[in-house]
């Protein structure tokens, strides 16, 4: 219910107008050449419902979309639901800002690098726009 209404309070930041039309969330430059938007969605906790609330997510006009490898059963589920979506929404990979996460526990240089590409093939992108380890 908390994320319902999260969600519901922040569509009013990327909607805008009478008729309800999305609108860019605002962006802030993270590295030359790369925006971030200021407002995004944690993907983290909502189970099986987790490609719907994201698709939701996009239609309203959200564009960046947090996940990581251990959300869900620690497994890429969220991050497979989360793909899901991405695909489902019609909305171009391009559009959207994605952020993933290396687990604490995959620390290192190999499993860093397994990690991220099993992370990639979850969610069915060429790559991320922010990889947090």
């Amino acid at each position: 219910m908390l994320v319902l209404l999260l969600v519901l309070l922040l569509s009013t930041a990327v909607r805008g107008g009478v008729d309800g039309a999305t609108v860019p969330s605002p962006t802030v430059t993270i590295a030359p050449g790369v925006r971030m938007p200021i407002i995004g969605l944690g993907a983290a906790h909502f189970g099986v419902s987790t490609t719907q609330t994201v698709l939701d997510w996009i239609k309203m006009g959200g564009r960046a979309i947090d996940t990581s490898a251990d959300y869900g059963d620690g497994q890429h589920a969220a991050e497979r639901l989360t793909g899901q979506a991405m695909r489902q929404s019609g909305v171009t990979r391009g559009e959207l800002f994605l952020t993933s996460k290396i687990p604490q526990s995959e620390l290192g240089y190999n499993s860093t690098l397994r990690v991220a590409e099993a992370s990639l093939d979850a969610l069915g992108v060429d790559y991320l726009d922010l990889l947090l380890i």
